[in-house]
């Protein structure tokens, strides 16, 4: 780290400079002041409203609402498609082409006449629209176009964190720190919604798998690199958008939101500078990937780095979202187009642990899991036991106590004995991060996102099984993260050689105050 306390991609023998580590080298009496976990108030969009404070389709009268039917929109797109096209064949003839910015420009031109001319028709049966109104229309008809159509101003809202879909008039959007809340449908019928899905999925290159119930599910990403999943398996068709807001952001910011603390933040860097095989755990929107990304970030830049992902949401070889320049081998996997050979093996289809083998091929020095899930956690373990350091994933777990016990089992899938898989387990990871949600929302509070245990991996125990050593954990009025115990001589020693104190641990937790319930 810098001496201002920002994460560097230090090497070996570095020594972290950050404001714990002067608060011990300095002797100052008095601790470093903690950074509490701030309460962000997400700009709440005009068009957010409580659920049954208005109709599903009276939604005109609300502020960045459409003030005319999707179909007006979808029908003015296919007008300006034309022109563009026509614009095109134009320009080849004479050996030139419209790419990019050139090719937006003239698309908002293009829309412009458009819309002014469909505004003025329209101003002769009803009431005219505002400039306002007007300008809406066209947002909505170029995002329509070249971005994620009427789902965009969402998108568009930093404070975003999810949005589900679920039929053409049921829509939530989950803000950061807040509860769930309804906004006005997109669409006039569900039919428009699956014609939005097939769109959006033709797009992004999955076009040959288009939601219907041949192909009931169908997995795509928006422009923006949302993850969207929809389905026709529920009684309407239903989409889930995850959003990827949180890519630039090092250890330094969570310890401002309070994920982890000072203490926590070092002890992690220095442990990813050791190349210590790291397994993130914790509930479904927990925080895993963000944490996993700041992690990533404490590589040394000259180190190779490969993700292994089954849906793209690391981006870690994208400089202009991640905002640094990795070296940096990003692998997906690919589903098949649904055919078998005659062993009954899907065509097509490479895993994640299919793409295990090839990370060692391509002189990958950190493998990197976006999630494990299944088969796949037999492959990433048996490559950290080949050799491999460093390494870093995460997976799905209802509580700390049963990450393990979930990884052994997965491990058993492939026909492991659960002896072996114990065994294995205990060779090849060597920290356990837990990171819990905590909604406390419908108390008057909000959501928080923390750190609250970090295992060591040490050898097994008497019957066989993994045996942890609490580093860090909750205390009886504080279920966030503090040091308990040393970790191993062997353990120790690793983080010394790139400028970690054990001392700093007696210092203690460096945490700010923690919202309580407001239920009293």
């Amino acid at each position: 780290m810098t001496p201002n306390g920002q994460p560097s991609n230090g090497h070996a023998g570095h020594v972290p400079r950050t404001p714990l580590g002067h608060a011990f080298f300095n002797a100052q009496p008095a601790r470093p002041e903690p950074v509490g976990p701030p309460v962000p108030e997400a700009p709440a969009p005009a068009s957010r409203v409580a659920a049954g404070s208005v109709s599903a389709t009276d939604v005109s009268g609300l502020p960045g609402a459409l003030p005319v039917p999707w179909a007006v929109i979808q029908d003015l797109r296919r007008q300006v498609s034309d022109d563009v096209t026509e614009e095109q064949e134009r320009r080849a003839q004479l050996g030139q082409r419209l790419v990019g910015q050139a090719e937006e420009a003239f698309s908002r031109s293009a829309i412009a006449r458009r819309v002014a001319a469909w505004a003025a028709q329209y101003a002769q049966a009803h009431e005219p629209l505002t400039r306002g109104q007007e300008t809406t229309v066209q947002t909505a008809v170029f995002d329509a176009m070249h971005r994620a159509g009427p789902v965009q101003r969402y998108l568009d809202d930093p404070s975003v964190e999810n949005i589900a879909i679920d039929g053409w008039d049921l829509v939530f959007v989950q803000y950061n720190n807040k509860s769930r809340q309804r906004v006005p449908g997109f669409f006039s019928t569900d039919q428009e919604l699956i014609d939005w899905v097939n769109l959006m999925a033709a797009q992004s290159g999955y076009g040959e798998r288009a939601l219907s119930p041949a192909t009931p599910e169908v997995e795509f990403r928006l422009p923006d690199g949302s993850r969207a999943t929809a389905t026709l398996l529920t009684t309407r068709p239903t989409v889930a958008i995850r959003r990827h807001g949180l890519m630039r952001h090092g250890l330094e910011q969570l310890v401002k939101w309070g994920t982890i603390d000072s203490v926590l933040s070092t002890f992690l860097q220095c442990c990813v500078l050791a190349q210590k095989n790291i397994l993130i755990a914790g509930p479904m929107d927990a925080g895993k990937t963000t944490l996993l990304r700041a992690l990533a970030r404490c590589v040394p830049a000259e180190e190779r780095i490969a993700t292994l992902e089954s849906d793209r949401e690391l981006f870690l070889d994208d400089r202009q979202a991640f905002g640094i320049e990795p070296h940096v081998l990003a692998f997906e996997a690919r589903k098949s187009n649904g055919e078998r050979d005659r062993s009954g093996n899907l065509i097509g289809e490479v895993s994640v642990g299919d793409m295990v083998p090839m990370t060692l091929r391509f002189n990958a020095t950190r493998v990197i899991v976006g999630e494990v899930r299944s088969i796949e956690a037999f492959a990433m373990l048996d490559a950290m036991a080949s050799g491999g350091l460093g390494g870093m994933c995460t997976i799905h777990a209802r509580q700390p106590s049963v990450v393990l016990p979930r990884l052994v089992q997965l491990c058993t899938r492939t026909g492991m004995t659960v002896e072996s898989a114990h065994m294995l387990v205990s060779q090849t990871i060597d920290l356990v991060v837990y990171i819990k949600r905590v909604d406390r929302t419908r108390l008057g509070g909000r959501v928080q996102r923390f750190v609250t245990e970090v295992n060591q991996v040490d050898g097994l125990t008497e019957n066989g099984r993994p045996a942890l050593v609490p580093l860090f954990g909750p205390r009886a009025d504080d279920p966030r993260a503090y040091p308990q115990h040393s970790p191993s001589p062997e353990f120790i020693e690793d983080l010394s050689n790139v400028g970690f104190d054990p001392r700093w641990l007696q210092i203690g937790g460096q945490w700010g105050e923690l919202e309580q319930e407001k239920a009293q």
